[in-house]
């Protein structure tokens, strides 16, 4: 059986291409809820040769069910995780070039993640994992809505800076 796997708010790609790149046999599928990052996503797929392993589907988490979807080996969002207050405080380079709601859920920095772990745990395969990227401080919280929605064999991943940046949960 095909393994699967589902990236969140793909943005420009990087996540299903890091994915299919290094994951050949993965079937993934993509979604944003912005027409505008898919088709980006799309090109950039096409660069690096794997748009043919990637489904690309317009999808809004916060409203939509994902009934669609089969079940999957692993999910992967990076959400919008600055919260409406420090999104003020930003460098420049995002505040001015990033899309306002790529960055920030205009609120504490944690809808998405509720959102999608509540979502995402009926849609993971048994021992499939969830992977969550964070900002920094955000990793307590983080833990704690996915303790909250049944995942077990909670991790942290700490980025080269040895801030804790990725955070696992499996099923």
């Amino acid at each position: 059986m095909q393994k699967t796997g589902f990236v969140f708010s793909c943005g420009s790609g990087n996540i299903s291409i890091a994915l299919a790149v290094n994951n050949p046999s993965l079937k993934i599928y993509s979604t944003d809820s912005s027409e505008g990052a898919l088709n980006v996503s799309k090109r950039n797929a096409e660069k690096h040769s794997v748009l043919n392993k990637i489904e690309f589907i317009h999808h809004n988490i916060l409203t939509e069910d994902l009934n669609q979807f089969p079940d999957f080996d692993v999910i992967v969002s990076n959400p919008p995780y600055v919260s409406v207050k420090e999104f003020s405080s930003l460098q420049k380079e995002i505040k001015d070039y990033e899309p306002r709601k790529a960055v920030t859920d205009d609120a504490d920095g944690y809808t998405f993640f509720k959102v999608i772990s509540a979502k995402s745990f009926g849609k993971l395969k048994e021992s499939g994992k969830l992977f969550f990227e964070m900002a920094e401080g955000q990793n307590s919280e983080v833990n704690e809505i996915m303790k909250i929605n049944n995942y077990k064999n909670i991790e942290i991943i700490k980025d080269y800076q040895k801030i804790d940046r990725i955070s696992i949960g499996e099923r």
